[in-house]
């Protein structure tokens, strides 16, 4: 299934983007393009509530489900739920991890396909991290397979992270690791005859962001409203 980038761009920025895909990736690849402009009349991005992130020196990765607390988005590009972090100061990079959720199951697989805005203290979006930057991880035996978007924070002047998803990105899906195909890869061997599965996009995900670099972190003040913190060191709960 071909799966659409849609591009987001506020007060006359233009980003255009594609899918660069490795070859080897689970991920199935797409073709279009397309480029929405999105000016402050559209999204009312003063309502968006930009929490303080909840990490420290010790603790550099926290995880969150979507949707959060019923909140949601309404972009041209579709409704969307979302969260939205305070950038500490310093230089870092930033990754959202986000996992598979029902990964047992062959029919009720979903992701939630992440994309990031970076906007500033103006309520402006500076930039846009599109799905054609999102990278497949196999799973290991610290975490599930999934799908990873960074950013460097030292090359941006924003103050608030926004990840999102787009009525596009739900037309899509991920082709799933299949361990047995795994397997006769790893050894050489003729691959069995195994379907393949895959995860649909959709609004349910279970996220993990994390910050690594030198700087040591220092935690700033939510942008508005009371700082909530929907934290958990798992989905087990």
């Amino acid at each position: 299934m071909e799966r659409g980038f849609v591009t987001v761009a506020v007060t006359g920025i233009f980003l255009m983007t594609g899918c660069t895909t490795p070859s080897d990736s689970p991920l199935d690849k797409a073709n279009a393009w397309s480029t929405v402009v999105v000016n402050t009349q559209e999204v009312d991005l003063s309502e968006v509530n930009c929490l303080a992130m909840p990490v420290s020196s010790d603790k550099k990765r926290f995880s969150v489900k979507v949707p959060f607390n019923n909140e949601y988005l309404k972009l041209p590009t579709g409704r969307t739920p979302f969260v939205a972090y305070r950038i500490p100061q310093g230089h870092y990079t930033i990754t959202v991890d986000s996992y598979v959720v029902n990964p047992e199951s062959k029919r009720d697989a979903e992701i939630f396909y992440p994309e990031i805005a970076l906007i500033n203290d103006e309520q402006v979006v500076t930039e846009r991290i599109g799905g054609e930057k999102v990278k497949y991880f196999k799973p290991d035996v610290v975490k599930p397979e999934g799908l990873s978007l960074s950013f460097e924070t030292s090359q941006t002047h924003a103050s608030c992270m926004l990840v999102y998803t787009t009525d596009e990105q739900r037309l899509g899906k991920t082709r799933l690791m299949n361990e047995g195909k795994e397997y006769a890869k790893v050894h050489g061997v003729v691959p069995p005859p195994l379907p393949d599965t895959y995860a649909t996009h959709g609004d349910v995900g279970h996220l993990s962001i994390s910050l690594k670099g030198p700087s040591a972190i220092m935690s700033l003040p939510s942008c508005s409203g009371t700082d909530l913190l929907p934290i958990s060191d798992s989905f087990s709960e």
